[in-house]
């Protein structure tokens, strides 16, 4: 497991992982992770705020849940994708909220 926080870039999380020895030849690794990104630089203030969080196993099975929260424009929006990439093949399906934004309340 490896854990790690960069404070000037404002990213935290961490990555997992395990094999199977037997099966390793073919790619059957897998792994889990998660990153939350907060925007504190200087020149990336007021970006949006994002959580990742997912897993797969080598080439053949990847997915991803992102959450994503932009308040300086009032937006919420959440993406969950599902991956064969050994096959080319792909989904990914999404919603949104909208909602006063602090630029809207300030003016």
């Amino acid at each position: 497991m490896e854990v790690g926080a960069n404070w000037y870039e404002g990213k935290y999380g961490y990555k997992s992982g395990w094999s199977v020895p037997l099966v390793q030849s073919l790619g059957v690794e897998g792994d889990t992770h998660a990153l939350v990104s907060v925007p504190i630089k200087q020149g990336d203030l007021g970006k949006p705020i994002g959580v990742d969080v997912g897993g797969g196993v080598g080439p053949y099975y990847q997915q991803n849940q992102h959450v994503g929260v932009d308040y300086m424009n009032g937006q919420v929006g959440t993406n969950f994708g599902v991956g064969v990439p050994f096959a080319g093949v792909g989904v990914n399906t999404g919603v949104g909220v909208s909602f006063p934004s602090i630029n809207d309340i300030v003016g």
